[in-house]
């Protein structure tokens, strides 16, 4: 089993810090191991106490870790200050593993967790060793001595950082405005952008958990790139899939990918369980000719391989009859699509059945006293077009979730159905009247 190593501060909440690493190194399957530069009495809604740890202790930390174990890579996070960085790197100069720099300047819910000293020694020392480092955009400005405002500045800053010695940097984009977070890397002399949506939660121990994940990559033999690109799909699980267990920011969910992993059987039996019930129950009036699609998603789903759904489809079959096609991942049709763009405003909505669209069973749909929403771009592009009919009010401001897709679509403009839950016992909860006959 490989090791990675953390250098970085504790977090009494269990959010940030040494914690957070300890955490998405395991999620990787990877044994963690920590050198504690300081102990911090902190939580979800700030610091109230530093006590560095002395500079010798942490040297002999670092030598406890080199001279039992072989370390396939290392993390650093809080340093705190000149002295303590002056050891590590000392320790570090002589060890030939990536070493991952988070250049801890401040924790997530702003306090400072640096003593003066510690910028200057970080870029002279510490940043030299690294195989990446990963500023914020706060971070980023100390360490260039300038203001970033758009993205040419920050194609500036990570030339100024990268001036240091270190071999990439990847300014984080968390800290800017809009709705996607773009990741800038600079490496090999070439910028290469991670671009994904911004998850509207404020999480606490977001670029700890990163750097981490990075680590882990790096010690499975990973190049940066692919290192990035890996742990920023971890690290928006993390997010998505974060905690809100104190009075201020959530906590985030380093394990979020391995648990995601985990649902995956029993997601495939939900939906099972579900399409059976669909096939034999549900009057055939309501399943298109083409066969029909239903598929659940696991959380916070970045694409196509985390929805599942059945191959090929389904058809209305005898209740004697052996449902045809497999639950498979990798569903990509239509009110796949649906799912994963709705989820971003709405992370319960996971699920959806299509269902055949004529006049009656539109009427029955509306009888069920369900929420329909207009979906009219075909592509499902940047944004589903919502619009209550009766009173003409956008979703948004009658602060209502939309129970089925009416979507237009082809040169006939033909409309279809996708009812839409958080899971498939939800859909047949909503539908359950359809089933076994119509009542109207």
């Amino acid at each position: 089993m490989s090791t990675v190593l953390t250098i970085a501060g504790t977090d009494s909440i269990g959010g940030a810090g040494v914690a957070a690493d300890l955490k998405a190194i395991a999620s990787m399957d990877l044994h963690g191991c920590c050198v504690i530069t300081a102990v911090t009495s902190q939580n979800t809604q700030g610091i109230s106490d530093i006590h560095p740890v002395p500079a010798r202790i942490v040297a002999s930390q670092l030598d406890a870790v080199f001279d039992d174990l072989i370390v396939d890579a290392v993390k650093t996070g809080m340093i705190y200050s000149a002295e303590i960085a002056e050891v590590v790197a000392r320790k570090l100069s002589k060890e030939n593993a990536p070493i991952v720099v988070d250049p801890v300047l401040c924790a997530g819910v702003g306090s400072p967790l640096f003593r003066e000293d510690l910028k200057a020694a970080m870029f002279d020392e510490i940043f030299p060793l690294a195989t990446v480092v990963t500023p914020n955009r706060q971070e980023a400005e100390e360490f260039s001595s300038m203001n970033i405002r758009k993205g040419s500045d920050a194609e500036t800053a990570c030339r100024a950082i990268y001036a240091s010695g270190t071999r990439a940097v990847l300014l984080k984009g968390g800290h800017f405005e809009g709705p996607m977070v773009t990741d800038l890397l600079l490496h090999d002399d070439m910028m290469t952008e991670f671009t994904s949506p911004r998850i509207p939660i404020k999480v606490h121990g977001s670029g700890c958990t990163l750097s981490s994940y990075i680590a882990g990559y790096l010690a499975k033999g990973y190049d940066v790139r692919h290192a990035v690109a890996g742990s920023k799909r971890r690290v928006q699980d993390a997010i998505a899939m974060s905690n809100r267990l104190g009075k201020g920011m959530a906590i985030i969910n380093p394990m979020a990918t391995k648990q995601k992993e985990a649902m995956k059987y029993p997601h495939i039996e939900q939906l099972q369980k579900a399409v059976r019930t669909i096939e034999t129950r549900l009057p055939a009036s309501f399943i298109p000719e083409a066969g029909s699609d239903f598929v659940y998603a696991l959380p916070n789903p970045q694409d196509f391989s985390e929805v599942c759904g059945v191959e090929g489809g389904f058809r209305h079959v005898a209740p004697s009859t052996e449902r045809v096609g497999e639950i498979v991942f990798g569903n990509s049709e239509w009110i796949t699509r649906a799912i994963m763009l709705l989820n971003l405003e709405h992370p319960k909505l996971l699920a959806g059945l299509e269902l055949k669209h004529t006049e009656q069973n539109e009427q029955i749909i509306r009888d069920l006293g369900l929420v329909i929403t207009i979906a009219r771009n075909d592509e499902f592009g940047k944004i589903i077009i919502t619009k209550d009919e009766e009173n003409g009010h956008p979703f948004e401001q009658l602060g209502l979730v939309p129970d089925v897709l009416l979507k237009f679509e082809g040169m006939e403009k033909v409309p279809r159905f996708g009812v839409i839950g958080k899971d498939p016992d939800d859909i047949l909860k909503k539908i359950g009247p359809c089933l076994d006959g119509v009542t109207r």
